[in-house]
């Protein structure tokens, strides 16, 4: 995601359980997908499980809302923002603590509403510096400016292969689109994450102070094995050129990016045990092997998917694109019983333009491949606040069996309901119930014999 102070901030309310198991890390769709998938037909091999402190996910629907800012402990009416952010402001964030489950917030350094708010997560970019310096008791700030990270510490900045003339590297590796526009607008600077100097920097700085406040979870946004900033290399402290990433050697930033995700894992562990250690990862959307996406997932506590099944709210996945590698991918993770899995349903338009169809397709592909502490939650563009829908309330029960393919749709039963998805881009589907008191979401009955349309979710009580 995008960052900025005044726009990215989140929460998360833990509820603290232990669970210690030896499973197999066996994927739940690999029957599902069947010889249609690549990624079902590989052997995992079983794996000790360690324990994780997140709130169990096996009856209804629990959920993870990313960048909750719009409260007043960080935000206030005359702040700017949408008109919903501005409203949302004049509420404390303990008016959703019973509604959420996990969610994180951008602290730059501030922790002073910590106090009274134990559980919130702390989140940063893996890559990039924080754009401001803000005082850890009052949460005032100033920019950090490119000019000060060239002045301070110029052998950190990673820039692109773009020369000038005299065959200078001058263009920062910016991501995003976040290039200052003005001199002494916030930098979020791109670091050389293989640097022990930037990474004891951040650590000691940013990622301890959080955690010595409170915080339980440590959240990284835009992790990617794939150098899609193209970044090229840095200067030494001597102005020499140090390549990187460049000609025949792009294999680096993977594994120094899984050299970094190993270490903050680890430093964080040893730092204080218990601790989580989340990334924002969407392995489908650029095309990792269930090889590239195992390495990630066996060291990360925590994976939130901003891609979802709505690709960043562009289109709703298909089986024309990837759906299925999606679910593979999703699945793979949400069936590991020490690791915590929160998809993201964003919708590019207003919380009040959010229909039904809309809900249901977020929720009914979180029902097929929701495992022990699996999160969802419905987003907008417009990050940094809760909207309680009443699809969140179903009492649906718990899992009575894996997903699976049946009547070419695909459904998974719940003890007190259903999940169908259809992920066909061309063909609606008719589908007869083996029940006749299925009911809809908003409480009407169903007729046995339902139309399910392209491209769509249903989820039915009873």
């Amino acid at each position: 995601m995008n960052s900025g102070p005044a726009r990215r901030h989140g929460r998360g309310l833990l509820l603290r359980l232990t669970i210690a198991v030896t499973v197999s890390a066996a994927t739940l769709f690999a029957v599902l997908l069947g010889a249609r998938s690549p990624h079902a037909r590989r052997t995992l091999v079983p794996i000790t499980q360690t324990p994780v402190h997140l709130p169990r996910t096996d009856t209804g629907i629990h959920i993870g809302i990313p960048f909750l800012r719009c409260y007043n402990e960080w935000w206030h009416p005359t702040s700017g923002g949408s008109r919903w952010c501005r409203t949302s402001s004049r509420r404390s964030i303990a008016s959703i603590q019973r509604a959420i489950d996990i969610g994180w917030t951008y602290t730059y350094k501030y922790a002073g509403f910590v106090e009274h708010h134990s559980a919130i997560g702390a989140a940063f970019d893996f890559d990039r510096t924080p754009g401001y310096d803000v005082d850890s008791r009052t949460g005032a700030g100033h920019p950090f400016t490119l000019a000060y990270w060239r002045r301070s510490h110029p052998d950190w900045l990673e820039y692109t292969c773009v020369t000038d003339a005299q065959g200078n590297h001058t263009h920062p590796a910016y991501e995003y689109r976040d290039v200052p526009k003005v001199a002494g607008a916030p930098t979020y600077a791109p670091v050389n994450i293989a640097d022990p100097a930037v990474r004891k920097f951040m650590f000691d700085n940013y990622y301890k102070p959080s955690i010595d406040a409170g915080y339980p979870i440590l959240f990284f946004d835009n992790f990617s094995l794939h150098d899609f900033s193209g970044r090229c290399g840095h200067y030494d402290l001597h102005g020499h050129w140090v390549a990187q990433y460049s000609g025949s050697r792009p294999w680096t930033y993977e594994r120094d990016s899984l050299n970094w995700l190993r270490w903050v894992v680890a430093e964080t562990h040893r730092y204080k045990p218990g601790e989580l250690v989340a990334v924002n990862y969407n392995p489908a959307a650029t095309y990792d092997t269930p090889q590239q996406y195992d390495s990630v997932y066996k060291l990360v506590d925590i994976v939130w998917n901003e891609e979802g099944f709505t690709y960043w709210g562009n289109f709703r996945l298909s089986t024309a694109n990837s759906w299925r590698a999606e679910v593979s991918a999703m699945s793979d993770v949400a069936q590991r019983i020490d690791k915590g899995l929160v998809i993201n349903g964003e919708l590019k338009k207003s919380y009040g333009q959010v229909t039904e169809s809309d809900r249901e397709w977020v929720i009914a592909n979180y029902l097929l491949v929701k495992g022990a502490h699996t999160y969802v939650g419905i987003t907008i563009p417009d990050y940094g606040y809760f909207w309680d829908f009443p699809i969140y309330h179903l009492a649906i029960g718990s899992p009575a069996g894996q997903a699976h393919e049946s009547q070419n749709v695909y459904v998974r039963a719940f003890t007190h309901g259903e999940a169908i998805v259809n992920p066909d881009p061309s063909r609606t589907i008719v589908v007869h119930l083996d029940r006749p008191d299925y009911r809809d979401t908003d409480g009407r009955a169903v007729p046995s014999t339902l139309a399910v349309p392209p491209v769509s979710g249903v989820v039915l009580i009873r």
